[in-house]
């Protein structure tokens, strides 16, 4: 199967600056004329810049007519107009030739065609395309938020763990779910110490559970406040 071929007319914008189609325009209904030449371009740019006569019609610009869906007279006065000037050659009684047609006249392949539209959308793409700022990780939020928070290096790196593994989950914190935990975890170390709150953690990542189970630390017994064990050393 021959593969299919689309072709258009290329209308410089000298076309209507054309002394030639001025005359054709000044005519008393010269603009339906010229609308009819430029029909009778797309047509003849599928047929090798031709336009045949097939007998279906008495007569050549009766036939034109009837496939431009134009008015006979005037497809008649648009042929006689073209003739005169020399933009349309009679071949023959059945062959008609367009002598503008050539140099106006554009094709191309459909592979060639499908290239082009993949060609202009790449380049529609990289111009809409705006170039965002990196994703910041959990880890990263986590640092730029941890300063603000009572929490010790050993409780921070345990965090970390937490944190890659909310990751890995698909279930990142965005910041203010993160303020809160970070709340929370400074709250409870120094509620619970530590240790209970790092135990905690690893529990729950062990169990694979979503989110930190706080109320399992209520089993745990309160650490002393620091005034409680200031009066312990004291009563030493």
């Amino acid at each position: 199967m021959a593969e299919k071929k689309y072709y258009w007319l290329k209308l410089g914008d000298e076309f209507f600056g054309d002394k030639t189609i001025k005359k054709l325009r000044k005519i008393a209904g010269g603009d339906t004329y010229t609308i009819i030449y430029l029909k009778m371009l797309l047509l003849a740019v599928k047929q090798n810049n031709h336009l045949y006569f097939e007998g279906v019609e008495e007569t050549f610009p009766a036939e034109l007519a009837l496939e431009l869906d134009e008015d006979v007279e005037n497809v008649a006065v648009t042929c006689s107009f073209l003739e005169k000037k020399g933009l349309l050659k009679v071949m023959s009684e059945e062959e008609f030739f367009l002598t503008q047609c050539d140099e106006m006249v554009g094709s191309e392949t459909d592979a060639a065609r499908r290239k082009r539209k993949q060609r202009n959308l790449e380049r529609l793409a990289g111009e809409k395309q705006v170039a965002l700022p990196a994703r910041e990780t959990q880890v990263q939020l986590f640092h730029r938020l941890v300063d603000g928070y009572a929490i010790s290096d050993y409780v921070k790196e345990k965090m970390e763990t937490w944190f890659k593994y909310k990751t890995e989950r698909k279930e990142p914190y965005k910041e203010q779910g993160m303020k809160s935990l970070l709340k929370r975890v400074e709250t409870n170390t120094g509620k619970y110490g530590d240790q209970a709150v790092c135990d905690l953690i690893d529990d729950c990542m062990s169990s694979n559970w979503k989110g930190i189970i706080w109320d399992k630390l209520e089993k745990t017994p309160v650490r002393p406040s620091i005034q409680n064990r200031v009066s312990e050393v004291d009563n030493w």
